[in-house]
């Protein structure tokens, strides 16, 4: 926590090592942003019964919070911010992915509502699932070359926020959501012998965990059976 920088709007951290004269936000999210430092101060209180540590987890969510997009129901990438590829930064995206984005913020505040209650982490929890719903739910055409199934930022890792909420919030139909995009996948591709679109761009099938097949298999282990197969990417223990 030492590492934070500290505002009146919270806390954060300079996960892309940005020198101070150029650093202007640091990043959102759960992989690489507060969400994810937060959840982990969150679990840290929890074992240890520190008070220092929730306060850590409170002022992460905090500051996320004051960037949160009512409109989108979603929290801005900063990264563009530091995008010097094309000679100047641009504006913020606002991905829909487990990396950045709703779906692993969702998670984040998911976890916090079951260890503490907080209201504020339900309501965000929520809006967030709405968020990532969409992207979860199989294209109505039946075929969809552009879209990914890794858990990384496909749609694997997205379900993986319904299948907690639909548990967690008592919400059938979002598992149902999943379910049908399990039967989507085997018939667009296990059937039709066809590649699975995983998180590489342009790089085919993988074999990896978190943008290749393995990945994609254990979202199938999940759909199977949630109570014997924890999920890797909200891991409790």
């Amino acid at each position: 926590m030492k590492a934070a920088r500290r505002t009146s709007a919270g806390w954060s951290w300079n996960t892309l090592n940005i020198d101070a004269d150029r650093r202007q936000q640091d990043l959102t999210g759960f992989s690489h942003g507060a969400a994810g430092i937060g959840r982990a101060l969150l679990e840290l209180h929890h074992v240890t019964g520190e008070r220092a540590f929730r306060e850590g987890a409170e002022q992460a969510f905090r500051y996320e919070r004051q960037w949160f997009d009512p409109a989108r129901e979603n929290w801005p990438d900063f990264r563009s911010l530091y995008d010097l590829s094309s000679g100047r930064s641009g504006p913020p995206g606002y991905p829909v992915t487990w990396c950045h984005g709703a779906p692993g913020i969702a998670l984040s505040r998911l976890r916090a509502f079951a260890l503490t209650g907080d209201s504020d982490s339900l309501t965000e929890a929520e809006a967030a699932t709405r968020t990532t719903m969409a992207t979860v739910e199989p294209p109505a055409g039946g075929t969809d070359d552009a879209m990914s199934f890794c858990l990384c930022h496909g749609a694997a890792g997205n379900a993986e926020v319904l299948l907690i909420a639909g548990e967690l919030l008592n919400r059938p139909e979002y598992v149902g959501i999943c379910e049908r995009l399990g039967a989507y996948g085997i018939a667009r591709y296990e059937k039709e012998h066809a590649p699975w679109p995983c998180g590489v761009t342009e790089g085919g099938e993988s074999p990896d965990l978190m943008l290749g097949l393995a990945g994609i298999g254990y979202f199938y282990l999940r759909l199977f059976d949630t109570k014997r197969t924890p999920s890797v990417l909200l891991f409790t223990g």
